[in-house]
């Protein structure tokens, strides 16, 4: 019984955990985008340094020697979540975030947890019973009578966060799959250090690369202050999955 207990409440505080950071995050994250200016460059820069505290925590660790044993089919998932859940959805997400409020962007975002549930029934073969789905039901309600709120606009830019928060169910999902062969801190560092690279390869595409000389002490600030917030996120979450 007592492992039984430790089974479940390990996971369920880092999720918890989790909520409370993406909830403060997304706030936190519209006034980082609003300084920076630019919301690919500013992704970019925080996701990289996420990739590098994850980076040095797995070098500390000697975690580093799992990523030698790893056969072409497990490298290959990696480079998926790097790019499905690394990437991508962080350009869109960020895009979508400089252009709406930081409120519908937590809302449509906070809908992750409906679309893993859905996309968990064929392809993880999950059973979610009545009482589940009741809860999903009343997380779902409760969020759309949070102060402030005042409705969707339905323009591109709910659209975006709205795709990307699609992509990061997906991503939930081929994660869960790939967790059971290796550590939380070591997929979770492939998802940042292949996502950051992707990054940066659209922000030198975009000819912005000179633009991070010229960020102020304030953008280097948020950056840094919100990506501490990024590494908390991804390490509770992965660490729960």
């Amino acid at each position: 019984m007592k492992n039984m207990k430790k089974t479940f409440w390990y996971p369920t505080i880092l999720a918890l955990m989790t909520a409370v950071i993406s909830g403060a995050a997304n706030f936190f994250n519209k006034i980082g985008v609003t300084a920076v200016k630019d919301p690919i460059l500013y992704t970019t820069l925080k996701n990289s340094l996420v990739a590098l505290f994850l980076i040095g925590f797995i070098v500390a660790m000697r975690q580093w020697k799992e990523i030698k044993k790893l056969n072409k089919g497990q490298l290959l998932k990696l480079l998926v979540i790097g790019l499905v859940g690394g990437s991508i959805p962080f350009a869109l997400f960020f895009t979508g975030l400089a252009n709406t409020s930081a409120l519908n962007a937590s809302l449509i975002h906070k809908t992750l947890f409906i679309w893993v549930a859905i996309l968990a029934i064929p392809f993880l073969k999950e059973k979610i019973g009545l009482g589940a789905w009741i809860g999903v039901g009343v997380i779902f309600i409760a969020n759309l009578f949070v102060g402030g709120f005042i409705g969707f606009k339905f323009n591109s830019a709910e659209f975006m966060i709205f795709l990307a928060t699609l992509l990061w169910a997906v991503e939930n999902i081929i994660a869960k799959k790939v967790l059971k062969d290796m550590s939380s801190q070591i997929v979770a560092g492939a998802r940042m250090a292949v996502g950051s690279i992707v990054l940066f390869l659209l922000v030198a595409w975009r000819s912005d690369v000179s633009a991070v000389m010229h960020l102020n002490g304030v953008q280097w600030g948020w950056t840094l202050f919100t990506s501490l917030l990024l590494f908390g996120y991804v390490v509770t979450w992965y660490e729960a999955l």
